[in-house]
């Protein structure tokens, strides 16, 4: 298609297709993407469309739209993904190694988070379980606002 870089749509494809694998309800659960709507909720072209970049060409006398032309350009980008991830997904998984280990790194930092505030909470429960009955209730009140906060 005259104007469009057909290795880089379907990289932009091939990003999103990883991005929306699931575990399909099925069964035991296969690893997939939904098959009604692989790409989102809209029209699976105008889903592709969207992840290309591509702007509506089109007009159906009411209202901008995607020109056939596009929609054929996408329904075949879709009919050469499956070999393009075949070849390429080592190397997707290289480049985007690096996307991975920051995610993984920050959600480990955010776990930890979490527990040093588990124990602080804590610490001031034991803390608080020296005080009279109704400090210790007022406490619990107030670290409770304080943990949901």
């Amino acid at each position: 298609m005259k104007g469009r870089n057909k290795t880089e749509d379907l990289k932009k494809l091939a990003d999103a297709f990883y991005k929306n694998l699931e575990i399909t309800p099925w069964e035991f659960g296969g690893i997939g993407l939904d098959p009604k709507r692989p790409f989102g909720n809209s029209s699976v072209c105008e889903s592709m469309l969207e992840i290309i970049g591509w702007k509506k060409e089109g007009n159906d006398g009411y209202e901008t739209c995607y020109a056939d032309y596009q929609i054929d350009y996408v329904y075949n980008l879709y009919r050469d993904l499956i070999p393009f991830l075949r070849k390429n997904w080592r190397i997707y998984l290289k480049e985007n190694e690096k996307v991975a280990e920051t995610k993984v790194r920050n959600l480990e930092k955010e776990k930890f988070r979490e527990k040093e505030r588990a124990v602080g909470f804590l610490k001031d429960i034991f803390e608080a379980l020296d005080k009279p009955a109704k400090e210790l209730i007022d406490l619990l009140y107030n670290l409770r606002y304080k943990w949901d906060n």
